[in-house]
């Protein structure tokens, strides 16, 4: 008897809330949630370059030519232009190379790339083979999903499914009928989170020559829960 004043009590508070939006329609009010770890299917990594020379011209058209040089070893792993992305440039005089005699590193020019991956397979091998390429740096792994919508649509699938079996529990349990569905709000609560990932990594002395990329955490959680409001009697 405890128990049904108790649900019963949560079902006054909600629908006094609500009792504005449906004056003249006996409702209950239940939200239903989902939780699912799904295995990331895409990867996004920053590789830096810094080209020296003895004037600003001279130390972009360095840096030019190791950018091209690892677009091409890219390339051989079916990375393709549309996957890469300028996130920083900047040149200018540097700071720790200059002197009062001429020096083939008084100017500096530095630009970061960020590169998608869509077959985590190669990760490990690009990661690899960038290392060796004169790169500067290799930094910020992070994971995605390339198909995220299709994900969101199954997860919110569930919470919808867990708010209808809730419901059922409800009225099985206070003896009333349930009618129909007369609202239903998903924004309520969205989320997608993806478990942190500290690795960071430079090149060539930080990064061993084999990278074990299974070893990372790539899971991604998803979440999503849903209101809805149902008419009974």
């Amino acid at each position: 008897m405890l128990k049904k004043i108790i649900l019963l009590s949560s079902f006054v508070f909600y629908s006094t809330i609500l009792a504005q939006q449906f004056p003249s329609v006996d409702h209950m009010v239940i939200e239903g949630s989902a939780d699912t770890i799904v295995e990331a299917n895409r990867a996004s990594f920053n590789f830096d370059v810094v080209g020296y020379g003895s004037d600003l011209k001279e130390a972009i058209e360095n840096s030019k030519k190791i950018t091209a040089e690892v677009i091409k070893i890219l390339a051989d792993f079916e990375v393709t232009s549309s996957d890469l992305r300028t996130s920083l440039f900047n040149s200018g005089e540097n700071p720790l190379g200059s002197s009062f005699l001429s020096s083939s590193e008084d100017f500096r020019s530095v630009s970061s790339t960020t590169v998608t991956v869509n077959n985590l397979n190669k990760l490990e091998d690009i990661i690899v083979k960038l290392s060796k390429s004169g790169i500067d740096k290799i930094s910020n792994i992070r994971f995605s999903l390339q198909n995220y919508k299709d994900y969101e649509d199954k997860v919110r699938l569930l919470a919808i499914r867990n708010a209808k079996k809730k419901a059922e529990q409800f009225a099985k349990e206070l003896s009333f009928n349930l009618k129909k569905v007369i609202y239903i709000d998903e924004s309520v609560y969205k989320l997608q989170q993806s478990y942190p990932n500290p690795f960071n990594v430079s090149t060539p002395r930080d990064l061993s020559s084999s990278i074990d990329v299974r070893t990372m955490n790539n899971a991604i959680k998803l979440s999503d829960k849903v209101k809805v409001i149902y008419e009974i009697e």
